[in-house]
């Protein structure tokens, strides 16, 4: 549950099932900006990009977590 507080209201919203989760998997591009987040200030950029590209890869060769991306 979030709840947010503007301009003197409340604004809540409620996610049951997070993206990343169950049916709602991260897209190829979703996994990238999340690498990117994640790696920045501990390794360049341009390999976090080729480290993302190489798992994505395997992934798809290998069938194992996101099958949908196969068709990306």
């Amino acid at each position: 549950k979030l709840e947010v507080v503007a301009g003197g209201k409340v604004y809540e919203s409620t996610v049951l099932v997070p993206k990343g989760e169950g049916e709602k998997k991260l897209s190829a591009e979703d996994l990238r900006k999340k690498m990117e987040l994640c790696a920045q200030g501990v390794i360049e950029e341009a390999a976090a990009a080729a480290l993302v590209d190489t798992l994505l890869q395997m992934d798809l060769e290998s069938k194992f977590i996101y099958p949908q991306l196969r068709s990306v």
